[in-house]
């Protein structure tokens, strides 16, 4: 009996994370085995409560960014073709700067830190179980900075429009739109592409403390049940 695996241990092993994100009081984690996620949030009275959400934000937010890429990437060929003002070529690196930038401030304006820090740590301690098989339970051992962090991907998005600028400055070459817009999504995740989306993270997570992880471990605890009982039905 001892060797025979539980019913919520086959699904930790199928079950890989499809992204999270971090509010004020609250973590989310999402499964790439459907088209859910688990919130969890911490009242004020110390009860963490947890709630089944929809991707369609996630995705409502990552097509909103697309869109804003594209509409970048259309306005730079603009400047070029049309021989516009040069300085307007610069526009949306500043809207992409700004962005990030608008991203910290909300972060750490609304103490969301801690609770992001506590999201990528106990998604690396779920990674690790999964794909080394190991069992660490101790959560806090693991890293606060996550190579797959959204704040990567707007960092990357940055880097890649800030070279940009700058080659565009000193040689008046363009560097093709279709690289600047497309490369930060296949290498986001990357070292050293990411290597500014890593130094964001040093801003927007903070060193959890026992209330933030236990909020993240019941939205990943919430999320393994969830799976189970769609796993029971479809059986």
């Amino acid at each position: 009996m001892s060797g025979r695996k539980k019913k919520g241990d086959i699904i930790m092993e199928k079950m890989k994370l499809n992204g999270g994100s971090s509010d004020r009081n609250s973590v989310t984690f999402f499964s790439s085995r459907s088209e859910i996620g688990v919130k969890a949030s911490i009242k004020p009275s110390g009860a963490i409560e947890t709630e089944v959400v929809s991707t369609a934000e996630n995705r409502k937010n990552m097509v909103t960014l697309l869109e804003v890429l594209i509409g970048c990437g259309i306005f730079r060929e603009a400047v070029v073709i049309f021989d516009l003002p040069k300085f307007l070529y610069h526009v949306p690196t500043a809207v992409f700067v700004a962005i990030l930038l608008v991203a910290l401030i909300y972060v750490r304006a609304n103490e969301i830190v801690k609770f992001h820090g506590a999201e990528h740590k106990v998604a690396h301690w779920y990674e690790k179980a999964i794909i080394r098989k190991k069992r660490e339970k101790n959560v806090f051992r693991y890293s606060r900075i996550h190579s797959q962090c959204g704040s990567n991907l707007i960092a990357t998005i940055c880097e890649m429009y800030l070279i940009s600028s700058i080659v565009f400055s000193m040689t008046g070459r363009q560097i093709p739109e279709i690289l600047t817009m497309g490369l930060p999504l296949f290498v986001y995740s990357i070292f050293p592409f990411n290597i500014l989306g890593l130094l964001v993270q040093l801003v927007s997570t903070a060193e959890p403390e026992d209330k933030e992880v236990a909020v993240a471990t019941a939205a990943l605890k919430g999320l393994l049940e969830e799976e189970v009982k769609r796993e029971q039905k479809v059986s």
